[in-house]
Formats: C-alpha cells, structure tokens, sequence
C-alpha cells in the first residue's frame, strides 16, 4: 500500500523525534554506563555513533539522489550493527557526538532543500526499487531510527539514576 508523505509532516515527524532523543540525551547528560544491544554491550557514545552511521547514510543518499551506500548494507543487519560498533569503539565521546551533530545539520539541510515530491517518487533516487518510497527509506535510518533506541536510552538513564541513589546512601 502507498502511502503519500508531504515534506511538512516528514520535517515534523522528524524534528519531533529528534527533540525527543535530545531531551533524554541532554537532560542526564553523557555517561558511559552500557546497556546490552544485538548481543553487544552499548554506552551512550555507542548509540549515538551507531544513529550517526545511518544519519550519514541517508546524507550520501539526499546529496547524490543515488541509493548507494556503504558495503556494510550488504550484511545482515546483526553483522552490520556489530561493524559499526567496532568501527567507532575507541572513539572519544566528544568527536562522536560532534560529528552526530554536524551529519544532523547536513541532514536538515538536505532534507530542507529536497522537493517534497521527491519523498514520494522512487525514481528521484537512481537504484531505488520502484516498490520503495523515499520517504520511508529516510524515516526508517532517521526519525524512526531514534525512536527505536529511546527505550535503549532509558534503559542506561535508569541504571545511572540507580547507581547515583546507591553512591547517595
């Protein structure tokens, strides 16, 4: 079933999972306390670097109107999470999230740019499936992407509150 996306309710739906994601991010700021994801044991710099790589994904993909990425499309999803994962492991924190940061602005900025017709056609996108939309490409490496891991988020946010209350008592 086809399903039509106006550019505004994609700007929406994206800014609104972002600030989503922002506000737990922000509000208890940066630990490295780990949580268990596709078998690995994650940090908030782990899942900020893993939503990051598909961020710059989607990035490649606005800028060259291509559906081409990186080899690593080519492994199972597991495998892949697991090569990005070691990709950026002894990465620090603060480049991390910087460079998070700047692909999220590209992103806007892309997407800002993009005309909204181009969300709903397949073949605005050289390579793109004529089954596919653009629209729930991008979503699903974007906004849908940062909802997926806000329970992960919690999950670290609580154990840090849990760790702060012991070292309090």
């Amino acid at each position: 079933m086809t399903i039509l996306m106006t550019k505004n309710e994609f700007m929406e739906r994206l800014r609104s999972a972002r600030s989503e994601l922002e506000a737990l991010l922000s509000e208890h700021g940066w630990t490295q306390d780990e949580v268990g994801a596709d078998g690995l044991t994650w940090t908030f710099k782990d899942i900020v670097a893993h939503i990051g790589w598909y961020e710059t994904e989607m990035v490649n993909v606005l800028r060259q109107h291509t559906l081409q990425g990186s080899d690593w499309w080519d492994l199972p999803l597991n495998e892949r999470n697991a090569v990005i994962y070691a990709s950026t492991r002894n990465d620090d924190l603060a480049g991390i999230v910087a460079k998070e940061i700047q692909v999220y602005r590209s992103l806007l900025e892309l997407l800002e740019d993009l005309d909204g017709a181009d969300l709903n056609d397949p073949l605005a996108f050289k390579g793109m499936p004529p089954e596919w939309q653009p629209w729930k490409v991008i979503s699903s490496n974007t906004y849908e992407h940062y909802l997926d891991h806000l329970e992960q988020i919690k999950v670290l946010l609580n154990k840090q509150v849990s760790e702060e209350m012991k070292q309090r008592h």
